[in-house]
């Protein structure tokens, strides 16, 4: 309760619990400027990190110190780091090379926002000018490094989505990049982005491990593009990835859904690989595969009662390889065992032998005729192979056998055909008997050779 008689009473006496510098507005000399960093925040800086590793330039290496990097769980993961960095620099360079050819440098606009970053005093009562222009350059990089790390995580299937604003208490500084150099890292980042290259089996592990539903828009890719030799491997392959992905046994199931109507072998072992990786997360939820894939796997109840005795035995004993064998075992085709009468085999030979005795007697006792085969009259020849119409347009040739090409045209079209319909049928016809052709264009002229017509039409 207040005392009212006595306020000071209820005043408490801080003098001894904070000390008065504390309690000062921070200004350069007491913030950590560059000069002033501790050495073990400069060795975390990118330019640092990479200097020997990535070979950097000294221009590079200013270029990455100049940011703190904030860590997540994407940019944490090494491979993913070394890829953001390498766009980071590809872009810095476009950049730069982009502006100078409009008479302007990255260095140039870079002063431009720390010059606008002094505009707005109000948030940064206590800090001196070069502070608040070394956090708007530093501010400027770390924002094409965000955007550099956006296009990397879209690339690699990486969903969760950051920020890549520019972040500053100055508005017109803020203005000044967005105006500016903002919308050209955008287009260059995404030109670049074919450079990012693949992932490997590491950076696959991390990522899947940070995302455990990354797994599905692969399993969507490879499942769209079946094929018979490639789907089955890319799926194990798949597993393999999401080795420390908690949610790996839901990629084992839904492959061998999948599989089912493709692949019955192969559908049984991702089954049993589902059930023994199921085994080992933390709730054993032992899914069964639908009636309606069942019927397709097995013909009958004895088929199923077989595959279900060893799923039992692999949760019973947890030997997935001696699973896989006993299902390679039941998956080959069972063959019908015959038994053999000898008894009936003894009837059938005997009563063959008796037919076989009399066929050789029919034969013996009948006398064999030969029928000529009749001999085969030739076909009478025609005179010519060509038809009515070509021998009436052969005769329009006077004796020197040259006709205009306005005269081969105008019969052409009297008689609803092409020139060259015309004369190609006629050539290709004599061609055969030939083995030439008869007509021939000559300027604007046709002729035939005199040889050729007088064999063709005799």
């Amino acid at each position: 309760m207040a005392n009212y008689q006595n306020p000071d009473k209820d005043v408490i006496d801080v003098s001894n619990m904070v000390n008065p510098a504390d309690l000062r507005i921070p200004t350069q000399s007491n913030l950590p400027g560059p000069e002033q960093e501790p050495e073990y925040l400069e060795d975390i800086k990118l330019g640092k990190k990479y200097e020997t590793r990535l070979n950097l330039s000294p221009d590079e290496i200013k270029w990455l110190n100049t940011f703190y990097c904030f860590r997540n769980a994407f940019n944490s993961i090494e491979g993913c780091e070394i890829a953001i960095v390498k766009l980071f620099l590809l872009t810095v360079k476009a950049l730069n090379k982009r502006l100078k050819k409009e008479e302007s440098s990255l260095e140039q606009e870079i002063t431009r926002i720390r010059e606008k970053s002094l505009q707005s005093p109000e948030y940064f009562i206590g800090y001196d000018n070069m502070y608040i222009q070394q956090a708007a350059e530093a501010e400027a990089f770390y924002t094409i490094y965000k955007k550099a790390e956006a296009i990397v995580r879209t690339a690699w299937g990486h969903k969760r989505k950051i920020s890549s604003e520019y972040t500053s208490y100055s508005t017109p500084a803020k203005d000044q990049f967005n105006s500016k150099l903002g919308p050209l890292v955008d287009e260059i980042v995404a030109y670049l982005q074919p450079t990012i290259g693949k992932t490997d089996e590491q950076i696959e592990l991390e990522l899947n491990a940070a995302t455990t539903t990354r797994w599905k828009d692969r399993m969507n890719e490879i499942t769209a593009a079946y094929s018979k030799d490639k789907t089955v491997e890319e799926l194990y392959r798949l597993g393999t990835q999401n080795l420390r992905n908690p949610a790996r046994e839901n990629i084992y199931y839904e492959a061998a859904r999948f599989l089912a109507p493709y692949d019955k072998p192969e559908t049984l072992k991702f089954y049993l690989h589902y059930i023994y990786h199921d085994l080992k997360s933390p709730k054993f939820d032992q899914k069964e595969l639908n009636k309606s894939i069942q019927k397709k796997l097995f013909t009958d109840e004895s088929q199923l009662a077989e595959f279900l005795t060893i799923v039992n035995g692999l949760i019973k004993d947890q030997n997935l390889v001696r699973a896989l064998i006993q299902v390679d075992k039941i998956c080959q085709p069972k063959r019908r065992r015959i038994e053999l009468d000898h008894e009936q085999i003894q009837m059938v030979t005997e009563a063959h032998s008796i037919t076989v005795e009399t066929l050789n007697g029919y034969l013996q006792e009948e006398e064999v005729i030969f029928i000529p085969e009749p001999e085969k009259e030739p076909l009478p020849e025609s005179a010519t192979p060509l038809s009515p119409l070509q021998v009436e347009f052969l005769k329009l040739f006077p004796d020197d056998y040259q006709v205009s090409a306005s005269d081969v045209e105008a019969f052409a079209l009297g008689k609803g055909l092409f020139k060259n319909q015309l004369l190609d049928s006629i050539n290709e016809t004599c061609y055969e008997v030939l083995d030439d052709v008869l007509i021939e264009e000559d300027d604007d002229q046709y002729t035939i050779n005199v040889n050729y017509y007088t064999q063709i039409l005799s």
